[in-house]
């Protein structure tokens, strides 16, 4: 893991207001939330970092329970403008995808329809297998499923992971 990812991800969690005051309990391993990603800045030098905010929503009128540390499950890719996925040198991804064991009731939040979860992420270009200026596109994904039901919540990896439209950055030349 690039060591300037794991410092900046500790920026600017946020969260919606949550409700939990529903008693019903529910299985929530049906549904998944809707990934987006965004960027302020889309021009970057190569050796800097592009901040980027990434939301898990609730598009159901179902309530969502998702897994509160969005430290792990995000995983982002970035593709060349051929759209070939970049390969990320020294990054298996597994830090991102497994939290620590076993997580606690109150890990977990519940989101009503409309609800996010959302993180602020800087990542620097050499951390997505970016080498030189160009275009690239990124995508953020989202690999954590809420499995059980209130009294029982648990996390298990989907299959095929839900993932965001992607954004459009600019690299150019590193700083002087």
């Amino acid at each position: 893991m690039n060591s300037r990812m794991g410092k900046a991800t500790i920026l600017l969690p946020f969260l919606a207001v949550v409700s939990l005051a529903e008693d019903v309990q529910k299985d929530f391993s049906q549904r998944l939330p809707q990934v987006e990603i965004k960027a302020q800045v889309t021009t970057v030098p190569l050796d800097g970092d592009v901040e980027v905010e990434v939301r898990l929503l609730n598009p159901s009128s179902d309530p969502l329970m998702l897994y509160s540390n969005m430290l792990q499950g995000v995983v982002f890719r970035a593709s060349n403008s051929e759209g070939k996925f970049l390969y990320q040198k020294g990054s298996t991804h597994y830090h991102e995808l497994c939290p620590p064991p076993p997580p606690r009731p109150y890990d977990f939040v519940r989101l009503a329809q409309g609800q996010f979860l959302g993180r602020s992420y800087l990542i620097a270009p050499a951390y997505l297998g970016i080498e030189s200026p160009g275009y690239y596109s990124i995508v953020a994904s989202y690999w954590l499923q809420v499995a059980g039901d209130d009294s029982d919540p648990h996390l298990s990896l989907m299959e095929q992971p839900v993932t965001s439209s992607p954004i459009r950055i600019k690299v150019i030349a590193k700083k002087r």
